[in-house]
């Protein structure tokens, strides 16, 4: 009667029909690997060819998993920069998942595992308040975050009650010639 869940590697795509009979809910890591030198063709000789299969199936792997039907989250786990977690999430939707279950796997996914539902992972009454206001589609590179919410209290990163100044603009200097 005990339920697991399994930390992946970010290679289950090469297993994906098992994982899937197996039942385990995963905790999916982000880490993908950076694109090989291969300027050097005596180095490149030594790269094999399921390392490169790899570095290319990757980014595709969330996107497996959820084709799959296979509950997971999502990790910065391993990623040796913390920062490339948004661009490599935006690499897995680009890859196959799909931003719905991308949310999920950050919010609904890590709180049913922990079995704290009830307390966190969505927006509802009587629930811890823990959210993101950004400006536009979390998932698009463009986007910034406005506000971060933890247990209900706001913290802003922009004055998001001002009046928004941003746009292009045309400056001129100088006095203008007079026309003859």
């Amino acid at each position: 009667d005990v339920t697991f869940i399994a930390k992946g590697g970010g290679d289950e795509y090469e297993r994906i029909d098992e994982l899937k009979e197996s039942g385990l809910r995963l905790i999916l890591p982000l880490n993908f690997p950076e694109a090989y030198d291969l300027s050097d063709p005596y180095d490149a000789i030594n790269i094999s060819l399921h390392d490169l299969k790899h570095w290319e199936l990757a980014p595709a792997n969330p996107g497996v998993v959820e084709k799959a039907g296979i509950e997971f989250a999502l990790t910065a786990s391993g990623l040796k920069n913390r920062a490339d977690f948004w661009k490599n999430l935006r690499k897995a939707i680009d890859n196959g998942l799909s931003e719905q279950q991308a949310l999920k796997a950050l919010t609904v996914a890590p709180a049913a595992f922990l079995n704290v539902q009830d307390q966190v992972g969505a927006l509802k009454r009587g629930m811890v308040a823990n959210l993101l206001v950004t400006s536009g589609n979390i998932f698009s590179k463009d986007q910034s975050i406005l506000e971060n919410w933890v247990k209900g209290v706001r913290y802003r990163f922009t004055d998001s009650d001002g009046k928004d100044l941003r746009g292009n603009y045309s400056l001129k200097t100088g006095a203008s010639k007079p026309e003859r």
